[in-house]
């Protein structure tokens, strides 16, 4: 699975988060290539989703995850502020 900036939402990278890091079928450091982020970023959007190294602590549903504030800065880095839901 993979994202082009046009069809970049919080929604698709929330579900593209769940499959690709949290089904393990990308290491953290591949997530960040793919989304274009640090890896640091991407860390902090995984973490914030619920995993911690790879394992799932508590996944956190999409409205809560949409409200951190952190998801939604990196969110609109990654956009360049043009935020689509």
């Amino acid at each position: 699975m993979t994202l082009k900036n046009q069809e970049l939402s919080l929604r698709s990278l929330y579900d593209y988060l769940r499959t690709a890091y949290g089904d393990r079928r990308l290491w953290l450091a591949e997530v960040a290539a793919e989304l274009d982020i640090s890896k640091r970023e991407a860390s902090i959007l995984t973490q914030e989703l619920g995993f911690h190294r790879g394992k799932a602590l508590a996944v956190v549903p999409f409205e809560d995850w949409r409200k951190s504030e952190a998801v939604g800065r990196i969110f609109s880095s990654m956009t360049r502020g043009l935020i689509t839901q």
